[in-house]
């Protein structure tokens, strides 16, 4: 049976987070949807473009062209009026990072509409695909054992701090492109045919290591994930875009390395076209004791 928290407070997260991957059908998790524009057409993410149907496109498309945008002024609107007619008076809402997206600003700049109305607890989790997700889940989960919603911002900060993905791509075209990953440098690292290793922490883009073909690249990856979650009280997500044939490989060495198996989620189409075809990587977030107020 669901807690009192769970009736009073709502959970919502956005399309990037990837979690229609994992959410049953009765998940009491909302999602706000980013939009995909190809061409002269817009697409929902996650509802009529799926992954697989936007990676079938990218590989027709290594030079990309799609846009992105967050969820329309509308859509938050509607969420808010949504959640009040179904008796909610607060909501948490989970982001991806302020640093890759304009969510967090563009749903803050209308909470006051709703205000006297709604209680809404925006955070942004610092991360993307379902690292993000994660944080909306333990939100639920943290309101199933009656914590408040400021309890549950404060506990969320802590595990911030110990969330990463640590991914590579094939090139830095796609990421180059994008006005958030304006820092990589790409047109050398293109020219060298170098393969990066990044990792993407608190918001920050950093480069690791930078390989010369996919397969030490593959190696070098598994190495330093197994390093960070072998006998760690971590979560884990395998991440890919386009290739799961790499990723298997991938999650292989990461199996001979660390003794542990991770599958593979592809990430979403939103958060592809600012990264491009053949990503592979983990996600690790951190997990913290649960102290619960008396």
């Amino acid at each position: 049976m669901s807690s009192y928290s769970l009736y009073r407070c709502a959970v919502v997260a956005i399309s990037t987070s990837s979690l229609d991957l994992v959410l049953e059908r009765d998940s009491p998790i909302h999602i706000l949807r980013s939009t995909i524009h190809i061409d002269d057409q817009s697409y929902s993410d996650g509802l009529n473009m799926k992954a697989e149907q936007f990676n079938e496109w990218l590989s027709a498309h290594p030079n990309g062209g799609a846009t992105t945008e967050p969820p329309d002024a509308n859509a938050i609107l509607e969420m808010f009026q949504l959640l009040k007619s179904q008796g909610y008076h607060q909501v948490i809402i989970t982001t991806p990072s302020r640093k890759l997206s304009n969510t967090y600003h563009d749903i803050n700049q209308l909470v006051p509409k709703i205000a006297g109305e709604l209680e809404v607890y925006l955070f942004d989790t610092g991360t993307l695909s379902l690292p993000e997700g994660f944080f909306a889940q333990e939100a639920v989960r943290l309101l199933d054992k009656d914590m408040a919603p400021a309890d549950i911002i404060t506990y969320l900060e802590q595990v911030r701090l110990n969330s990463q993905i640590i991914f590579s791509i094939d090139s830095l075209n796609a990421l180059a492109k994008s006005r958030y990953f304006n820092r990589v440098g790409a047109t050398i690292a293109d020219w060298l045919i170098i393969k990066p290793i990044l990792r993407f922490k608190n918001g920050e883009l950093s480069r690791l290591n930078t390989i010369r073909s996919t397969e030490t690249a593959l190696d070098e990856i598994a190495h330093i994930v197994a390093a960070k979650i072998k006998d760690k009280n971590v979560e884990t997500y395998g991440l890919y875009c386009g290739n799961i044939e790499q990723y298997n490989q991938f999650a292989e060495k990461v199996y001979q390395y660390s003794g542990l198996q991770i599958k593979g989620y592809p990430i979403s189409p939103a958060a592809s076209v600012h990264i491009g075809n053949n990503a592979i990587g983990v996600g690790i977030v951190g997990k913290l004791p649960l102290i619960l107020k008396d």
